[in-house]
């Protein structure tokens, strides 16, 4: 019998992992998939109804209000799942590190991917939906930045739930704080509106958080036009998100061990 590469025998783990994380997340039936879209998307809606409807507003800076908060609420979203989903994911699946073959990093790159499915199809479904209710525009003005920019959600959302991941494993008590700060951070980074009408000292503390960066960057590349903060730029989400992504490596590849529970 031909002897298996570790890069084989890698891709086999996380294809089962992410295979596992469907089935459990489906329940095994097709009203699962409906729930695991429906979700995010009514999540989505009662958010678009309290900006439209509550507030009576159907446009901001000139863009209908449902494409100009999708654009950038879409992408969060991402990063905010992946952040909870990878934060849990050495506790859930602990009982298969038993098996030499699957690593705790396994487990991390198996929910990335299950989540990264899922938003595509929510993607995929709100813009339609959108299109046929004559909202737009629907696709991006730069579709190469808009999707740099949504690369660097995932890692962010990847490399903070590692991190995330790691603290959890060692002090459970903390995942409770870490739920806590993501609902702060939909109004500080600009997901449901711009940030720029608060105090000039209250902006430039924000600045600081590269999410609002790249908030404002998913509308500028998707909107044609649209009239950007002053300060926001493309490097400093960039640099933040190299810095963080090697921390993350690093926090895990000392505590790899104990996070397997091996010694």
């Amino acid at each position: 019998m031909q002897q298996r590469s570790a890069w084989q025998i890698q891709r086999a783990v996380v294809f089962a992992l992410v295979m596992r994380e469907l089935k459990t997340r489906l329940g095994g039936r097709w009203m699962g998939v409906v729930w695991l879209v429906g979700e995010p998307l009514a999540a989505m809606t009662v958010m678009l109804w309290l900006r439209t409807d509550i507030r009576d507003r159907t446009e901001r800076a000139g863009y209908d209000m449902v494409i100009y908060t999708m654009v950038s609420l879409l992408p969060f979203l991402m990063f905010r799942n992946l952040w909870t989903q990878i934060s849990r994911a050495i506790t859930s699946n602990s009982a298969l590190f038993i098996y030499k073959q699957v690593k705790p990093l396994d487990t991390a790159w198996a929910r990335t991917i299950v989540e990264l499915i899922i938003k595509f199809l929510v993607y995929g479904i709100a813009f339609m939906v959108a299109s046929r209710l004559d909202y737009g525009p629907v696709w991006p003005r730069d579709t190469l930045g808009y999707l740099t920019v949504i690369l660097l959600f995932t890692i962010l959302g990847f490399s903070i739930g590692l991190i995330s991941c790691v603290v959890v494993h060692f002090v459970p008590r903390l995942s409770v704080l870490i739920s806590l700060t993501q609902m702060p951070l939909y109004l500080l980074s600009g997901a449901l509106f711009r940030v720029d009408n608060l105090p000039p000292t209250v902006v430039q503390v924000l600045m600081w958080n590269p999410l609002l960066h790249l908030t404002e960057l998913s509308r500028l590349f998707f909107l044609s036009g649209y009239p950007i903060m002053r300060g926001i730029e493309f490097a400093y989400p960039v640099k933040f998100t190299v810095v963080l992504t090697f921390l993350a490596v690093c926090t895990y590849w000392v505590n790899r061990q104990e996070l397997a529970g091996r010694s």
